[in-house]
């Protein structure tokens, strides 16, 4: 049975797992030191973990998390992502409409089983509690994920270019 926690009230342990889960799904696996390794800790995670830990949902079974979604709930306003975060501002037309943004990654055991949707859609409930009309999230067009968020109903898509690399813009209105 799969139950959902917010990252403030996890076990020290816990939390571990959460950046362990992170540096495995992670595109980049080899730094060139320490201080570049928790700097992209800190650009990636670290931010929410801090400021956002209040939308930061994780999944748990049998106590372990297998994976977590964070985010925040207006990326228009979060001026601190747009420094942290260097291409944010190039989708900055949609978040009007769909101004909460989430990342999630699960752990590999757990990945494909279905918990990953139901982390989506427990972080959308906690949007819609929270007055919220829309999310997006960014990836690049070739990345496997996005048949995942397909599948979760995240249908506006927009594609473009960030210092010559492809990236992509997906949406879900959560209003209908």
């Amino acid at each position: 049975m799969i139950i959902f926690k917010f990252f403030n009230t996890l076990t020290r342990e816990q939390k571990f797992k959460v950046d362990e889960i992170f540096f495995d799904t992670s595109s980049i696996k080899i730094f060139q030191d320490d201080e570049a390794k928790k700097k992209f800790h800190q650009k990636y995670l670290g931010i929410y973990q801090q400021k956002y830990e209040q939308h930061f949902i994780c999944a748990l079974q049998d106590d372990e998390v297998i994976g977590y979604i964070c985010g925040a709930l207006d990326s228009i306003n979060e001026k601190e992502l747009y420094v942290c975060l260097t291409h944010f501002n190039i989708f900055e037309d949609f978040y009007i409409k769909y101004p909460a943004h989430l990342h999630i990654n699960m752990s590999r055991d757990a990945s494909g089983k279905g918990a990953g949707s139901k982390l989506i859609e427990k972080y959308e409930e906690h949007l819609i509690e929270h007055k919220v009309s829309g999310v997006h999230l960014i990836t690049s067009p070739s990345a496997r994920n996005v048949h995942f968020y397909q599948k979760n109903n995240y249908s506006f898509t927009c594609e473009r270019n960030f210092k010559g690399h492809p990236l992509l813009f997906m949406g879900k209105d959560l209003t209908v």
